[in-house]
């Protein structure tokens, strides 16, 4: 960084160099991961937090069809 500024892509901060890599494909990001521990770091984030979204979404879906399931059992009694 000079004088405050961004002169190369390195650094970015791996946050954002995550969502950078968000952009790429499986075989990328693989490649992406193999540069250096900066990147293999930003790598890992959105592998992380893709995860944890579909974890979120799974809950919600079983969320849902639990209350499904007690609504048909309390109109069924």
């Amino acid at each position: 960084m000079i004088d405050g500024m961004i002169s190369s892509i390195n650094d970015l901060p791996p946050e954002l160099l995550g969502k950078i890599f968000g952009h790429c494909d499986k075989e990328e990001l693989h490649k992406c991961r193999l540069v250096c521990k900066k990147w293999q770091t930003a790598v890992d984030t959105i592998h992380s937090h893709k995860k944890e979204t579909h974890l979120s979404k799974e809950k919600i879906k079983l969320s849902l069809l639990m209350f499904e399931t007690l609504f048909v059992l309390t109109l069924a009694t």
